[in-house]
């Protein structure tokens, strides 16, 4: 609805609905956002955070302010829910002073980000002021470790090598593959109109300043579209992982509607040339494409067979879920070494730490810290699995596998488990095909073992 109200306010409905409709189309987009997870609620509130900025009422100073006010509240929130949503708060900041071009809606926006985010993080302060400091300056990267106490790293140690980076850019790149043709396409229409006009420097001030008037919206919705997408799979600071696309999708969907919409009216215009028109057609033969484009590529794994949707993996962890749930009770604790989803979709709980087991696992020996910062190491997962969980779930032929990742290749870490799973636990039940096909070969067989009585 924030989507659709977004466009709609500043195009026209029928804008709306096709930003709406790119929004739906994408499987990718909805099995995430319609999840639990903070990607949604980050995304509501920068959404938000532009729509309050959708004034019509330019000559009113107060709504304006009372506009400002809101969508500083809110972008402040969406920096609450994922740090990394700070590069959206600071290009609110200077959006807002170069729209009005007025020193204290700057300062009003500044001081209310700054409010807002104080009085939300004073709990978290009073509890422990190192681990929420430490949280927020992980962003800055070598700003972090002088926090920290002792041995003990907050980032992982991990790295991605050229060619799992590669693989990831380009499954981002084709999973909005139509989006981007659409966005590319633009900067280069932009770029020759700027080129056209550097001729007369004078002249070319005036486009600017016009353009930036009637497209403001547009204008930063596609910085913040390459400010993310740069941030994430462009930086080699940190590793890029296709879910982080989540970032900055809904700014590209806003930029690609509003260009759709600009396309359209240069179509019902009498005086349109024939370079817009070729531009024009390349748009409206892509957004036909739509459809094709997001069954046609292995990438989109949120519904593998765009013919059968009930095989698809969606469906698949459904089914796994309601199994789970069938076969648990809700005072359960589960210890799973697959995603959390289906302990998620089945109502259960699930040792906090394991829900991200890939980022959240060190190979530190300094339990205490672990705990504070709600991570783990090898040892502690075998005291949840021998001593806390009283269900353990996991995908039959890749345990060894999980196990290693968790164990640091240590052959005695399987071995133990295997026997704590023998010892204190019963099979009370398995289920196949309940996994996404990405994480799976041929058949996939989901075992469930209860702790005896």
């Amino acid at each position: 609805m924030v989507l659709f109200s977004l466009i709609s306010r500043i195009s026209n409905k029928w804008v709306g609905l096709l930003a709406v409709s790119l929004f739906v189309f994408n499987p990718y987009l909805i099995g995430y956002y319609s999840s639990a997870l903070p990607y949604s609620l980050a995304m509501f509130f920068s959404m938000l955070s532009i729509w309050f900025l959708v004034n019509k009422t330019e000559d009113n100073n107060k709504k304006i302010i009372y506009a400002i006010v809101l969508s500083s509240i809110t972008a402040s929130m969406a920096f609450l829910v994922r740090y990394n949503m700070l590069p959206l708060l600071i290009v609110l900041w200077f959006f807002i002073f170069l729209r009005w071009r007025k020193l204290r809606y700057l300062v009003y926006s500044v001081l209310t980000s700054f409010f807002v985010i104080l009085i939300l993080l004073i709990p978290f302060l009073r509890i422990d002021f190192q681990y929420t400091m430490i949280g927020i300056l992980a962003m800055f990267g070598p700003l972090a470790p002088a926090f920290l106490l002792g041995e003990y790293s907050f980032t992982s140690a991990a790295t991605q090598f050229w060619g799992s980076r590669l693989d990831v850019l380009v499954s981002v790149m084709t999973r909005y593959f139509h989006l981007w043709i659409i966005f590319i396409a633009w900067l280069f229409f932009v770029a020759k109109y700027i080129l056209l006009k550097l001729k007369n420097r004078n002249d070319l001030v005036k486009y600017i300043k016009v353009v930036c008037k009637k497209n403001s919206i547009l204008l930063l919705s596609a910085l913040l579209t390459v400010l993310f997408f740069a941030a994430h799979f462009l930086s080699f600071g940190q590793p890029a992982f296709e879910i982080y696309s989540l970032y900055f999708a809904p700014f590209l969907i806003i930029t690609v509607s509003l260009v759709v919409g600009r396309a359209y009216n240069f179509v019902k215009s009498e005086s349109t040339p024939i370079v817009s028109s070729t531009f024009i057609y390349l748009v409206v033969v892509v957004v036909l494409l739509v459809p094709f484009s997001v069954g046609s590529f292995n990438y989109v794994d949120k519904i593998s067979n765009p013919l059968h949707f009930s095989d698809s993996d969606i469906n698949r962890v459904i089914i796994g879920a309601n199994f789970l749930k069938s076969i648990t009770t809700p005072d359960d604790l589960i210890l799973t070494l697959d995603d959390p989803h289906h302990v998620f979709l089945a109502g259960r709980y699930e040792i906090p730490p394991l829900i991200n087991k890939h980022f959240t696992y060190r190979e530190s020996n300094n339990t205490e810290i672990l705990k504070r910062f709600n991570f783990y190491n090898a040892d502690m997962f075998m005291k949840w699995a021998n001593e806390k969980a009283t269900v353990i779930v996991y995908q039959r032929g890749i345990l060894d596998e999980r196990l290693n990742a968790i164990g640091d290749n240590r052959d005695f870490i399987i071995e133990d488990f295997k026997q704590i799973l023998q010892d204190k636990f019963e099979l009370i039940g398995s289920i196949e095909n309940v996994y996404p096909r990405k994480y799976t070969s041929g058949i996939s067989i989901m075992d469930v073992y209860k702790r005896k009585k």
